[in-house]
This record gives C-alpha cells, structure tokens and sequence, in this order.
C-alpha cells in the first residue's frame, strides 16, 4: 500500500494526466473529421480508466492512510523517498526515543505490547505527588495510581515488539523504552507521606528514567 501511495499513484497520475493532454490537443488540431472523432473518443476513454483507476486506488490506500499518522521516529527509523527507504535524522530518532506514545503504538498492527514491572523503594506521596528511589535515585511522579497486586510498589509500563519481523525491512524497529503508564503502591504502603529534603535531587522519569519514559503520554488523537 505504500508502495502504491507513494510511486504508483504519482505516476498514473501524471503518465494518464500527460495521455489525456496529448489525445485532446490531438483532437482539438485534426483536421480530418474522423480522426478528430477518434481523438475525441480516446480522451473520453482515458479520462473514464483514470477516474475508476484512481477511485480504486484511493480505496485500497484507505488502510495505510489510516494507520500512518501513527507511525512515528520512535518504531519507524527510515522513510520512503523517491521510491526508496532513507534513514532518517539521528537527531529526530533520539528525540522521539523518549516520546511516551504508546497510545499510537497499539493502534499498529505490526506491535504487539507486554505488560512489564519494576519494582521501586516507595517513599511516599506529598501534595498529589509520590516519590520513590530507583536505581538510587529519588523520583517524584505524578502519573496514574493503582495497586500493587503484591507487597512491592512496582513502576508499570508497556514494551511494544515487532511481532511480524517482515516490518523490519521497512525501517520499523523494536522500541528500547518502555512506556510508563502507573505506579502500583503497594496496599501497606499508601499512607505513607514524604516530603523530599532540600539537599536532595528530585530526579524525572523523562530524564532520568533510563529505560522508563516519563509518565504523561501523547497522541496523534489529542485534541492539543
């Protein structure tokens, strides 16, 4: 479908726009009543195919169309060009490494997403924010709670994998990161309240987090 939307369509269209040109100016200038009849008759035919060609074509690139705004730096590393696949910015790839979109991501076919944890030292919660120690580091966050369904405050997330590996030749990629979607408090642990000293550094998911991205996600469907 990508293929059709991005080479085939083009050239129907300008190869059968240029046909269509040359059979009318060719009936406009004979001279010869019958030719300029027969001139006449191959544009009309012309203009019918590429009309019913284009609408069947338009029709079978509906799903592609649908599914491409989607489609992000963050699992599609190259993009078609003139036909052919390009890497794209080394730049745009690191930026939207650390997009929290995963969202997007289950709305593609090629992914298929896995629940995982990791358990965190929880410290408490202060003014509407919690804060927990990971990797030796304190983070606040201010995401999506729910409970533990064991005695261990665990981060939640999504790791999303390629589960048609014929996507790969197109530029699609296993994102590194995992999406971060809750913090699941453990029951014991959720009236329990912290307030960070001032010599200590609050840390961010979103820089930080190593492979958790930050807790607020996007979409291409939000209004803003």
């Amino acid at each position: 479908m990508e293929k059709l939307s991005t080479i085939w369509i083009p050239v129907c269209m300008f190869g059968g726009g240029a046909l269509i040109l040359i059979a009318a100016f060719s009936a406009i200038y004979q001279q010869r009543s019958l030719m300029k009849k027969w001139f006449l008759g191959i544009s009309i035919t012309l203009i019918a195919v590429a009309t019913i060609s284009g609408l069947v074509m338009w029709h079978l690139i509906q799903p592609y169309r649908t599914l491409l705004p989607y489609v992000s730096a963050r699992v599609r590393v190259e993009k078609v060009e003139l036909g052919r696949l390009v890497p794209l910015d080394g730049n745009e790839v690191a930026t939207m490494s650390r997009l929290n979109n995963w969202r997007d991501l289950d709305k593609l076919p090629m992914y298929k997403r896995q629940t995982v944890s990791q358990p965190v030292n929880y410290l408490g919660q202060s003014n509407d924010t919690e804060y927990f120690e990971l990797a030796n580091k304190i983070f606040s966050f201010s995401g999506k709670i729910q409970t533990a369904p064991g005695k261990k405050t665990e981060l939640v997330g999504y790791r999303f994998t390629v589960s048609d590996r014929r996507y790969t030749k197109l530029g699609f990629i296993d994102p590194n990161n995992i999406s971060t979607t809750a913090l699941a408090i453990a029951p014991a642990q959720k009236k329990r309240t912290y307030e960070p000293p001032s010599t200590v550094k609050v840390h961010y998911l979103q820089q930080d987090g190593g492979q958790w991205l930050g807790e607020n996600d996007g979409s291409v469907d939000d209004p803003e």
